[in-house]
């Protein structure tokens, strides 16, 4: 509450003689008995209370995001919400779909692509650096076929990516 000093300002109405009155910065008019008296004259927010539903400052009426889930409710602009981002474990980019978290900023070491196949850097097909983006392969078992009849011997193998000269998959 504000305290007016009321001045003397008359006013003949409704018969009586004379009434003193005061008026505040939004032209309200507070009736009083005597010249010198002071009084307690709300506030505009007291006067007309307006909602402010996220408790901003700001009334919702001049208030656009007034949804406190929001990432920017108090910013007073467009309601902004969080993105899901994915796991760029090899920093190509591409993010892994199995590993996200949602934030209203992107982690550090995670993108707002979901798309990378392969992220193991184990994989024969891994290259962090290549644009390709295919379903990880592993190397495979193979087998030594020293009589070449297809078929290779259990107890000479190799694991390789491609297929050695003299090698094959069965055993």
């Amino acid at each position: 509450m504000r305290q007016l000093i009321i001045q003397q300002v008359m006013l003949v109405c409704l018969g009586l003689t004379s009434v003193t009155f005061a008026t505040n910065a939004i032209s309200n008019v507070h009736f009083i008995e005597s010249v010198g008296e002071i009084i307690e004259v709300p506030t505009v927010s007291e006067m007309y209370p307006a909602e402010d539903a996220d408790s901003d400052g700001v009334y919702d009426d001049f208030d656009t995001c007034i949804d406190i889930m929001a990432c920017n409710y108090n910013a007073n602009a467009a309601c902004t919400y969080a993105t899901m981002w994915y796991a760029d474990d090899d920093g190509d980019g591409l993010g892994d779909a199995s590993d996200s978290q949602s934030d209203c900023t992107q982690p550090a070491g995670y993108v707002s692509d979901s798309s990378d196949l392969c992220d193991d850097n184990t994989a024969c097909n891994y290259d962090a650096n290549s644009a390709t983006n295919a379903a990880c392969t592993y190397a495979t078992m193979w087998y030594a076929d020293d009589d070449g009849d297809g078929l290779g011997d259990a107890s000479d193998s190799q694991t390789s990516c491609t297929q050695p000269t003299g090698y094959v998959s069965d055993s």
